[in-house]
């Protein structure tokens, strides 16, 4: 196994359960640009039966999901998964 498989955010145990079980993700740093990769993890999950929410300043619809402008406006949900720059990751966190 390699150095990077080895870190606890990459168990497989995790990832699976996470891709099994989880039902809805939210996307911090989704909007409507089909050429980022937020947009394709968000289509994936989507396609495999995930309720998706966009989380985006704009607030736009994707992927026929409505948008939201903050976290503050999402409920609950199983996996946020944040596509920001470093600088700007931790006021979502």
């Amino acid at each position: 196994m390699s150095d990077a498989l080895a870190e606890p955010f990459a168990d497989q145990g995790v990832i699976r359960r996470l891709l099994n079980e989880s039902r809805t993700w939210a996307f911090v740093g989704l909007g409507d640009n089909p050429h980022r990769e937020v947009y394709n993890q968000a289509r994936l999950m989507q396609q495999r039966g995930k309720t998706i929410i966009p989380v985006h300043p704009s607030g736009e619809t994707v992927l026929g999901e409505a948008g939201r402008t903050s976290l503050r406006d999402v409920g609950p949900v199983d996996v946020v998964g944040v596509y920001r720059r470093a600088e700007f990751a931790g006021e979502v966190v």
